[in-house]
């Protein structure tokens, strides 16, 4: 399989997995966001809970230049490990959140 259909399709598969872990309630959704076309796939929430305004990007991960870069990552779990266990290759990933400086001192890609 094409490397990049693979990677599509493994970050769209860790976001739903993520997605269905909270589950859209009456006044509080969960949206994924998928753009194939310009390599950018988001969860976020949108809505009012227990009258507070809920509003962001729970996780956001793009495709660049072949690599997925996970530039932001609002729980408390390894999304790269999870990207990984679909066939995302470890040196193909990019934790964009941190500065490149920092990004030597990880196991995975620099840019």
């Amino acid at each position: 399989m094409d490397k990049l259909k693979l990677y599509r399709q493994a970050i769209k598969a860790v976001l739903k997995d993520y997605a269905n872990l909270s589950p859209s309630k009456d006044e509080l959704l969960t949206q994924l966001i998928f753009d194939d076309e310009g390599g950018h796939y988001q969860l976020m929430y949108v809505g009012w809970d227990r009258g507070t305004r809920v509003y962001g990007v729970i996780i956001h991960i793009d495709l660049i230049n072949g690599k997925a870069w996970l530039q932001y990552n609002g729980t408390e779990f390894d999304i790269a490990k999870e990207l990984m266990a679909q066939g995302v290759e470890r040196e193909d990933i990019v934790l964009g959140f941190y500065p490149k400086s920092t990004r030597k001192y990880t196991d995975y890609a620099i840019t």
